[in-house]
């Protein structure tokens, strides 16, 4: 149950996506889900990255990302404890 429930705060901010091709210093990726296909910088991805490869990019501000971390750190904690 618990794994879950982080699984679920954290796949909120997710996206994931396909590399279609390389191009200079971008990477074309196709948004699963969606199909929308955006640009984005390879000096932003992984350095071993190829096309064809699924990736994950987390999407979100800073500090809510931050405070979600910390309640689910906070969760596990209590749990352990009980």
């Amino acid at each position: 149950m618990l794994v879950s429930q982080v699984a679920q705060s954290i796949s909120q901010y997710l996206t994931f996506a396909s590399v279609e091709r390389i191009e200079d210093s971008q990477a074309l990726l196709k948004l699963d889900g969606t199909g929308e296909t955006v640009y984005w910088p390879l000096s932003h991805l992984p350095a071993h990255i190829e096309t064809g490869m699924q990736i994950s990019i987390q999407f979100g501000d800073e500090k809510l990302l931050k405070q979600e971390r910390d309640m689910i750190a906070h969760n596990v904690l209590q749990q352990l404890m009980q």
